[in-house]
C-alpha cells in the first residue's frame, strides 16, 4: 500500500530539531518515491508518526554504486540516536 503523506507530528519537529543540532541541515520535509515496511505499520488499528529518514540524498540509493561517506553515516547514528533519548523519554 502507498503510504500517505503524514502529517507534522511532534515526532517529525523532533527529528527535525535534531537533525538542526547534529549536523546543521534544516530537515526539510519532502516526500518520496521510495519503498519500505511503513506501508505495514498502516494497517493496524492504533495511529502513530511515521518519519522516514536517511543519512543521504537518493542520488545513489539502492544502486549498484550506492556508497556513503563514513562521517555522513557517524552524523546520522548520532541523530538517531538523540531522536530516540529525547522521543522515549
Amino acid at each position: 500500500l502507498p503510504l500517505p503523506v503524514q502529517p507534522v507530528s511532534d515526532l517529525t519537529k523532533l527529528a527535525q530539531a535534531k537533525i538542526k543540532e547534529v549536523s546543521g541541515f534544516n530537515g526539510d520535509l519532502v516526500a518520496g518515491t521510495g519503498t519500505n515496511e511503513a506501508s505495514e505499520f498502516i494497517k493496524g488499528e492504533s495511529e502513530f508518526p511515521i518519519l522516514i529518514f536517511g543519512p543521504e540524498s537518493d542520488d545513489c540509493a539502492h544502486a549498484v554504486n550506492e556508497h556513503l561517506k563514513v562521517e555522513t553515516y557517524l552524523q546520522a547514528a548520532k541523530i538517531y540516536t538523540e531522536i530516540i533519548k529525547s522521543y522515549l523519554v
